[in-house]
């Protein structure tokens, strides 16, 4: 039997539940605004980022989905999404997106660790659907809006709501007040990502990008038959042989016919002095010599 107050949320956390929400879907419409879409995408993606981290939180836990039992919470994304349309073109939208964004991850980590704890979670899985109502909502607007989902770049995101749950949680458990913990929660995560956002500040990498080698394109199945490797072709032996090596080594010249006879080709005529007077064809001493026909010997080997 869950107890009555916890169906209930208490003032403060519904205040700042509504705060996360509002801010969560302006973000969205900020995103909806940077690729320029209808106000009926707008008021989609806002919807979907400003109720996306509660929702999964909620099914995790096992309690009534929050938005279905109070539609003012639909309400109030589609109500973000009609004052960006309306004031869109006079912000800057990407620096706004980050600085709103920065508002609606320091109060909803504090809020979803509040309710997880509330429910009974113990203080670790409380801390951890406190980030998750903080940055579930954010990766899904991302994915909607084609851009790079923040959990893939290295700037301070995740680890500002981890800190905001954890003091929160860390506070609570040690017996502060709700006010007092949750105050301090959302200050130390908009502390930390605010700085991050100003400074550029981030989390060192994993070795050196440039001595990691890439991941493989395409993977091969472990079932697909391995290609035999060709053995390596012995180098050509450049040696110079000796001369009679090679000419006993020379295939032997075909046997010619007997009698053959080979034509020679006609020998260059040399300088002719030019003269007044034609010559006569039929002269010997001028006329063009004529080839010469041989009969050569067979060659024919002993």
């Amino acid at each position: 039997m869950v107890p009555a107050e916890v169906l209930h949320d208490s003032a403060l956390r519904m205040g700042l539940d509504y705060a996360g929400v509002a801010v969560f879907a302006a973000t969205g419409a900020l995103a909806a605004a940077r690729r320029g879409y209808d106000i009926v995408t707008f008021a989609f993606f806002a919807a979907v980022t400003g109720i996306g981290g509660g929702t999964l939180r909620d099914l995790l836990l096992g309690a009534p989905v929050f938005w279905v039992a109070n539609p003012g919470y639909v309400a109030v994304c589609i109500a973000a999404a009609g004052a960006v349309w309306a004031v869109g073109e006079r912000l800057s939208r990407f620096r706004s997106l980050l600085w709103l964004d920065a508002l609606g991850l320091a109060a909803y980590c504090v809020v979803g660790a509040s309710k997880a704890a509330d429910w009974g979670a113990p203080p670790l899985v409380a801390g951890v659907m406190g980030v998750l109502s903080a940055t579930f909502g954010g990766v899904v607007r991302d994915v909607l809006a084609g851009e790079p989902s923040v959990l893939l770049r290295k700037e301070i995101y995740v680890t500002a709501a981890v800190l905001g749950a954890g003091v929160f949680v860390v506070l609570r458990i040690v017996g502060a007040p709700d006010i007092v913990a949750g105050g301090l929660g959302i200050a130390a995560a908009f502390a930390l990502r605010a700085a991050a956002i100003a400074r550029g500040w981030t989390l060192p990498g994993f070795g050196r990008p440039d001595v990691i080698a890439p991941w493989p394109t395409a993977a091969v199945p472990l079932s697909a038959p391995v290609a035999a490797v060709p053995a390596a072709t012995p180098p050509t032996d450049i040696s110079v042989e000796p001369a009679a090596s090679k000419a006993r080594r020379a295939p032997r010249a075909k046997a010619v016919a007997p009698h053959a006879i080979s034509v020679q080709p006609p020998e260059a005529p040399g300088p002719v002095k030019r003269s007044r007077a034609k010559p006569s064809p039929a002269d010997p001493e001028t006329a063009p010599p004529r080839p010469r026909l041989r009969k050569t010997k067979p060659d024919i080997e002993p």
